[in-house]
């Protein structure tokens, strides 16, 4: 729970008495002069008192409030208090299309206008501080799942700067919630709420009746980018292993599979920089561990350290050699030689004995990989780049006795 002093010019006051209802609704503790000013008490002490008083102060920015005198002046107040004790307590949200205040330009601002629903949670998590609602039922369970709205499509009604109300009820209601499910999203690359556009579930007793089965396929849509992906969930428990309170399984197995499968791993920035062969490939290598194929994904990865070796040092008669000639150049130092030689024991693996690193095992190689790349490659090429735009040195003439 917070207290909030809401900064606003007169003419947005209807905007701003609704705002004070939706934080009232997440149990928050809004200051506003309409509601917390007594009858025959000093009008600018009352502020004064307020604005300090109030842990934040929500500045709502147009260009009616922009051109008041009295409403910079409560910004200037927080900013200063700000600034003796190395805070950031105030939050502009831009209501209207004006220019943000010199005042307030460090402070990063909310745009209303984009998305009232993505501008009222920004706004709440700012006031929790911790990335969600706290002190409210139902929005510690929907908002950590809604981590990016900027694609969500909103109704008309919903649209309305004016009916914060609206909005925020929206985002607390179950209604929300209903017909949708949390999934990885392939886009947003976290997990976020999607609607279910279809669902098919079967049940299955086996071993005796024993043990229960479900399957469940969704094709869903992330309510953050409006991405499509099919999800397929199956679970397995034992019947006569549950709770006895709650009637839930206590050692059920899950497994998940979506499709497209979430990225598990990015080229790196430098990956333009590098030859087209070299580009290949990582991106055979990227492509393979994205889809689950780690054996080939290994065995690329050892084709890469080969590349490297030849372009480092020449073709050798193995990777020992090639390695152990690197090492003597003084290209790689022990400990990368090592772990290269590792990279090569993979690949091998891989190759001759069909065995399938882990996932963290890949990721852990390809690191190993991609820094020998980026410091036996990528860096030699900018050092020469750099260097050619570094002035010299002017020549001195002698000076004759």
């Amino acid at each position: 729970m917070a207290s909030v002093f809401i900064s606003h010019s007169s003419r947005d006051k209807a905007f701003a008495q609704e705002l004070v209802e939706a934080l009232k609704a997440l149990k928050h503790e809004p200051w506003i002069d309409a509601r917390n000013i007594n009858a025959g008490e000093s009008l600018p002490t009352a502020v004064c008192e307020g604005v300090r008083s109030c842990q934040f102060l929500v500045a709502l920015l147009t260009p009616d409030s922009i051109a008041s005198e009295w409403v910079k002046k409560e910004w200037e107040l927080k900013v200063f208090d700000d600034i003796q004790a190395k805070t950031s307590s105030v939050i502009p949200v831009l209501l209207k299309k004006c220019e943000v205040p010199a005042i307030l330009a460090t402070n990063r601002y909310i745009d209303w206008d984009v998305s009232p629903l993505a501008g009222f949670v920004d706004v709440a998590k700012r006031l929790d501080g911790h990335g969600n609602l706290s002190n409210s039922g139902g929005a510690r369970e929907v908002l950590p799942t809604i981590r990016s709205t900027d694609g969500m499509k909103m109704a008309p009604d919903q649209s309305s700067n004016r009916d914060v109300s609206t909005v925020i009820s929206n985002v607390i209601s179950k209604n929300l919630l209903e017909g949708s499910v949390l999934s990885c999203c392939s886009q947003c690359h976290f997990e976020t709420r999607h609607r279910v556009l279809g669902h098919h579930q079967e049940e299955e007793l086996i071993d005796e009746e024993t043990y229960e089965h479900h399957t469940n396929w969704w094709i869903l849509k992330c309510l953050g980018c409006s991405s499509k992906s099919f999800r397929r969930e199956h679970r397995c428990w034992n019947r006569f292993e549950c709770d006895p309170e709650t009637d839930e399984p206590t050692d059920a197995s899950i497994e998940v599979e979506i499709f497209p499968k979430p990225l598990q791993k990015d080229g790196p920035d430098w990956f333009g920089e590098l030859e087209p062969l070299f580009q290949r490939v990582f991106k055979e290598i990227y492509s393979n561990l994205n889809a689950s194929n780690r054996m080939s994904a290994a065995m690329g990865l050892r084709l890469l350290v080969d590349l490297l070796i030849q372009k480092t040092v020449g073709p050798q008669s193995d990777f020992t050699q090639g390695l152990e000639e690197l090492r003597k150049r003084q290209f790689l130092y022990q400990p990368e030689h090592d772990r290269l030689q590792t990279v090569v024991k993979v690949g091998s693996a891989a190759a001759h004995r069909a065995w399938v690193p882990t996932e963290t095992q890949l990721n852990q190689v390809l690191d190993c990989v991609e820094t020998a790349v980026y410091r036996l490659i990528i860096l030699p090429a900018r050092a020469r780049e750099w260097s050619a735009t570094v002035p010299d040195r002017p020549h001195l003439k002698k000076v004759q006795p």
